[in-house]
């Protein structure tokens, strides 16, 4: 699954995947010492957050997040990104994790209804 990750050691960073782009950027330009311009975020980066969550801490966790973002932070998620990964997960022969990243779509989904 790409997932945003950045490496930094000293003035060496490197990112894994695309969706470590921003990051890495950002991370480029505080070495500089410079402050990154403040950005939106896009719903598909949001959505990274969220998978990023459900691999390491949980599909509890990760509701948490998903909660934080469309509530608190007014901000969306992309729910096809979700659902592409629940795909995959498919493919992979994951179908706990799929049906898991389904529910999540399905609830970020609820959460934007009923705002």
């Amino acid at each position: 699954m790409y997932l945003e990750k950045i490496t930094q050691d000293r003035n060496l960073i490197t990112g894994q995947n695309p969706w470590s782009v921003w990051a890495m950027a950002e991370a480029m330009v505080k070495q500089l010492g410079y402050r990154p311009k403040d950005r939106a975020i896009t719903a598909e980066e949001n959505s990274v957050k969220v998978l990023f969550v459900y691999e390491t801490k949980g599909k509890k966790d990760s509701k948490v997040v998903v909660e934080q973002i469309l509530n608190e932070k007014k901000q969306s998620i992309s729910r096809s990104l979700l659902l592409s990964h629940s795909a995959v997960s498919v493919i992979q022969g994951h179908l706990k994790k799929a049906y898991d990243l389904l529910r999540l779509a399905s609830y970020a989904k609820n959460i934007e209804i009923s705002k």
